[in-house]
């Protein structure tokens, strides 16, 4: 009896920019990026095919080291759907200024 194959996770970080990432059908993608949201800035997603997948985590953890201004993590976590190569864009910026763009990634994601 053929045993169902369990969905992989795969984690990546900013370093990943430019680069090509690919999954199985029902894997995860956990993104994880470092922001200081006292600085207004944050990250979002400003490109990807939701036909292809779907955002199942939108989080960020507690301050490190504790301190006010401290960085925090963000994870975005993605879930493969279907089959296909599709881009992923996230960008760096403070929502209310429009060009406020201060980082971007680019990744191009294949669903096998």
């Amino acid at each position: 009896m053929k045993t169902p194959m369990e969905n992989r996770i795969l984690e990546i970080n900013e370093n990943w920019h430019g680069q090509t990432v690919t999954l199985n059908k029902g894997d995860y993608l956990n993104i994880k990026l470092i922001e200081n949201p006292s600085t207004g800035f944050s990250w979002e997603i400003s490109e990807m095919d939701d036909t292809q997948f779907k955002v199942t985590e939108d989080t960020v953890s507690n301050q490190m080291k504790g301190e006010f201004g401290a960085s925090i993590e963000k994870v975005i976590q993605l879930k493969a759907l279907k089959s296909g190569i599709s881009s992923l864009e996230i960008i760096y910026k403070r929502p209310w200024e429009k060009g406020s763009q201060e980082n971007k990634i680019f990744i191009e994601l294949v669903v096998q």
